[in-house]
């Protein structure tokens, strides 16, 4: 039972320090530069990514580094194991996964991606995961003595791991779906009676099944189906509009073709309107045009009335003209 006077522990801080080694301590004699500065760098990352609390540590998944380039992911699959049976004789440890990660922009000789050197090994009991671990890491008969298996507990990140189980717990719904629909067991059993291989059997034993019949009644069927169906809608379509037969509920897969399809025709309405829309659009816009095309004429008038009368107020009358040019030219003959 847990001591409540103890905070609770669910991220696993407690296997932080598990697989490393104090670089003065006995365990680093022998111990390469290039591994005790890796060892320094894993460290440093593994206390970078803790800082958040959507990150915690694995208790059966562990990471390695230093792997060599010839070993593959069955080899290092195989490498933990026989390290978990050595320490552990009567153990039977089982291993989820074991991958290495790769990089493409290294290619080989061969043109594949190089290994980076670092795997992933998932055990499903956490003793295990432990006992591969004290027994691999630091261990210089593992691969060489220079570069030494460097294991610790993997650091994962809770998001990632929510987001990939309802990725699987999908697939596996839709792998039901699709078992029940065949007439199969989850388990992938024995096919209920009166399913596939009973109606296969019965169109045998009719004279169904034989070439000549199957090849007539299939183009009496298409011909048939040709002449019913309105033009540019398939078999598919056509499934989808009658929806699931009678006595039997539809799946999520038809429920997501069928909205989809909803959706695509939908789209497709509203672009065949659009140009409909549009000129119903100009049409209503054409009586406030008129009006305002009759505002700027009233205006321009009235504008060019009141231009006119400031321009006939400032010009001099005729007769005025006269008599100042009268006046100019008495002027001149007295001067003389």
């Amino acid at each position: 039972m847990r001591d409540r006077s103890t905070p609770r522990d669910n991220r696993n801080l407690y296997l932080a320090k598990e697989g490393q080694i104090h670089e003065e301590g006995p365990a680093a004699r022998g111990v390469s530069k290039a591994d005790v500065e890796k060892r320094r760098r894993a460290a440093a990352e593994q206390a970078l990514k803790l800082k958040n609390p959507n990150f915690f540590i694995s208790k059966t998944r562990l990471q390695v580094r230093n792997v060599p380039l010839d070993v593959d992911g069955k080899a290092l699959k195989k490498i933990f194991i026989d390290a978990v049976k050595r320490r552990a004789t009567r153990a039977n440890p089982r291993v989820m996964h074991a991958k290495l990660l790769y990089d493409p922009t290294r290619p080989d000789a061969e043109g594949k991606p190089r290994s980076r050197g670092i795997g992933f090994v998932e055990f499903d009991d956490h003793e295990h995961a432990l006992a591969a671990l004290r027994s691999l890491n630091n261990n210089p008969e593992t691969f060489t003595a220079s570069r030494r298996p460097i294991v610790e507990f993997a650091v994962e990140d809770a998001r990632a791991v929510r987001k990939l189980a309802r990725r699987r717990e999908g697939l596996d719904k839709a792998q039901r779906e699709r078992d029940d629909a065949k007439g199969k067991s989850p388990k992938g059993g024995r096919r209920r009676e009166g399913g596939e291989d009973a109606g296969k059997r019965k169109r045998l034993e009719s004279g169904e099944g034989t070439e000549p019949n199957r090849a007539k009644a299939g183009s009496d069927e298409k011909r048939a189906r040709a002449a019913s169906k309105p033009p540019g809608r398939d078999d598919a379509n056509e499934a989808l509009d009658r929806g699931p037969p009678k006595g039997k509920k539809e799946t999520a897969s038809e429920r997501a073709a069928r909205a989809k399809r909803e959706m695509a025709e939908k789209k497709k309405r509203k672009r065949a309107e659009a140009p409909r829309a549009r000129e119903r659009e100009e049409a209503s816009f054409e009586p406030k045009r008129e009006k305002a095309r009759e505002k700027r004429d009233a205006f321009d008038d009235i504008a060019e009335r009141h231009l006119r009368a400031v321009a006939n107020a400032a010009m001099p009358k005729r007769s005025d003209q006269d008599a100042a040019g009268k006046g100019k030219r008495l002027a001149r003959w007295f001067d003389y």
